[in-house]
């Protein structure tokens, strides 16, 4: 399970996160699809991209996560 998944599951919860039925709010199912949008639309961009920006990706990540642990200001 990736980083961001396990955060959204601490946000959300199980239920929300795993939900079959999607028995969710649609702020909950637009958060969730958004966060996994990012993080997959970064990977596939990143093979695609010159080596300096390459290296971006990680930190870019990694201050996102933070964001949605709840830091006020990863920056």
């Amino acid at each position: 399970m990736k980083e961001h998944e396990k955060i959204l599951i601490e946000i959300l919860g199980k239920d929300a996160f795993f939900s079959s039925d999607f028995n969710v709010t649609d702020d909950v199912k637009k958060l969730a699809r958004t966060v996994n949008y990012l993080f997959t639309q970064l990977r596939v961009i990143q093979p695609m991209m010159q080596d300096d920006y390459k290296q971006q990706i990680p930190e870019v990540e990694a201050l996102a996560i933070e964001i949605l642990k709840g830091d006020p200001d990863p920056c």
